[in-house]
């Protein structure tokens, strides 16, 4: 059961993408943003597009992986401003509201990569970052 889900999501996205690829090459708007080959030539759509989507699916991954270090990194940053108790409560507090936010973000990333949604471009959601980041990050003063 679980392999035909699997193989039904991939025909959807693989449906989903064909369209609006498809659909880019009539048009004759100009695209949200430029990308350029190292020889100065301009991408063609497609190629924009997987390079896009690809980094939206990579970076909510990525947004998925580090969500739980969110915890030990606001803990981190309670303890460094307000002592054990900020630690144990605020951090705690503000660390659990991070990862869910982070990993909502994340989630909406990989399930929505083939589109633009939901902000227009290709961009991720929330900005990606690795556990190594999340956890360095709350460790600046």
């Amino acid at each position: 059961m679980n392999t035909r889900c699997l193989i039904a999501l991939t025909a959807i996205a693989l449906a989903a993408s064909t369209v609006e690829a498809k659909g880019s090459f009539r048009t004759k708007s100009a695209p949200t943003y430029h990308t350029y080959t190292v020889g100065g030539n301009q991408k063609s759509g497609l190629q924009t597009w997987r390079a896009g989507s690809q980094n939206k699916l990579f970076g909510g991954i990525k947004n998925l992986i580090s969500a739980p270090v969110e915890i030990p990194a606001a803990m981190n940053r309670g303890y460094q401003s307000k002592g054990v108790g900020g630690a144990m409560f605020s951090g705690l507090t503000q660390g659990l509201t991070n990862m869910v936010r982070r990993a909502g973000a994340g989630a909406a990333d990989v399930v929505t990569f083939p589109t633009k949604y939901p902000n227009g471009s290709y961009r991720t959601t929330m900005p990606a970052k690795g556990p190594i980041q999340v956890y360095q990050g709350s460790r600046k003063r």
